[in-house]
């Protein structure tokens, strides 16, 4: 939280969470130890984990500076495991399988099952995050999401995909009609080459299309997938800009965004993911005062200083958590 807190960062989705996990954060949050504000997630692999979430759960847990919004759940692997329509490329050594196409992490009862554990918590009115990477994989949990719809609409409950690396212009469209929520977040920076190496030129530049996504008008949230990769926002920030890779080159850059569209996943949309909107993600009055002083102006400094940026000054609803304020 003090690496987070000198980034200018107060606010978080820790996702797929145990129980005992949970338990953990609730014990800072009793010791006022918290200067994160964290939004949990409960991790369920099938219909048991959904029931027992909605048994053990309520909306009592929750004040300002930890809740639990919903459910998380695992449907596919990584780069190096994401579950596709065609095929990975071959990789000597490593990928030896012409037909592999990834994993797709159904329950025991496959998706049948899925479908019922969405409808508990659909039905308890909470929120569905669910990690899909490939395209097989974001349609499968777009296909058991209307399935739910069906019987328990699911708009108002901010279901989410989160990293979305391959959505066809279906399935964003899909998303749109159901509202339902992308959270994308910089893996290229650091995975752009296993990328190119297993999906080839074509899928690893499109990978994580921000531009394609806001473009269809699908809501999108910013973020790091920390500590998967470096937990700043600025670098993410960056890459989202420029599509540049740590090592110099640049991946996809037509699916690059703006600066002050970066700033508004990592703000805005990020309060609208969690239904905090109307008190935090912008300066405004009657919000929470969490407000940080940069240490320069985000809009006009080059690309290689946008990276490294950092904040002189966090506060958390006034409080300095963080660095100083000039007198």
């Amino acid at each position: 939280m003090k690496q987070l807190n000198a980034y200018g960062v107060v606010g978080v989705v820790e996702p797929g969470l145990s129980a005992k996990q949970i338990e953990l954060y609730d014990e800072l949050r009793q010791s006022g130890d918290l200067t994160v504000r964290t939004s949990l997630l409960y991790r369920i692999a099938g219909a048991e984990d959904a029931r027992a979430f909605v048994e053990t759960y309520d909306r009592d847990f929750s004040d300002d500076m930890l809740s639990i919004d919903g459910v998380k759940y695992l449907l596919d692997g990584g780069v190096e495991g994401a579950y596709l329509n065609e095929p990975y490329q071959l990789v000597e050594g490593e990928q030896t399988d012409p037909e592999f196409r990834g994993v797709l992490l159904l329950p025991k009862g496959g998706q049948d099952e899925l479908v019922e554990a969405f409808n508990v918590i659909a039905e308890d009115g909470w929120q569905v995050q669910t990690h899909a990477v490939g395209d097989a994989t974001i349609d499968a949990a777009l296909d058991a999401y209307d399935a739910v719809n069906a019987t328990t609409p699911i708009g108002d409950l901010r279901w989410a995909l989160m990293h979305v690396f391959l959505p066809s212009s279906e399935a964003m469209e899909r998303m749109k009609e159901m509202q339902v929520l992308a959270t994308v977040q910089d893996h290229a920076l650091l995975l752009g080459h296993n990328q190119l190496r297993y999906w080839g030129d074509e899928r690893a530049a499109y990978a994580i299309p921000i531009r394609s996504l806001l473009d269809a008008g699908v809501e999108t949230s910013g973020g790091t997938d920390a500590p998967v990769l470096p937990a700043s926002p600025f670098l993410s920030m960056a890459w989202m800009t420029t599509r540049e890779l740590m090592n110099g080159s640049t991946l996809g850059p037509d699916q690059a965004i703006s600066r002050e569209e970066a700033l508004r996943l990592w703000t805005i949309e990020s309060a609208y993911l969690i239904g905090a909107e109307d008190e935090r993600g912008s300066i405004e009055v009657g919000k929470l005062a969490d407000l940080t002083v940069l240490s320069g102006d985000l809009m006009t400094v080059s690309d290689e200083e946008l990276k490294s940026m950092e904040a002189s000054a966090t506060l958390l609803g006034g409080e300095v958590v963080h660095g100083a304020l000039d007198e």
